[in-house]
């Protein structure tokens, strides 16, 4: 298997993308996992100042 110039920066360039998509999506999975957290944690203290 040959890889030319062009095609190692072809390569490089699709990795990047994917490294890029991947860390946004975690990234999304992070905050709205957190944000969940947060909303669970917020309702359950207004709840027991009641």
């Amino acid at each position: 298997f040959h890889l030319t110039g062009t095609g190692v920066l072809l390569f490089s360039n699709i990795n990047k993308c994917i490294a890029i998509t991947a860390t946004k999506v975690i990234f999304n999975l992070y905050i709205k996992f957190y944000f969940f957290i947060f909303w669970k944690t917020f309702y359950a203290y207004i709840y027991g100042l009641q």
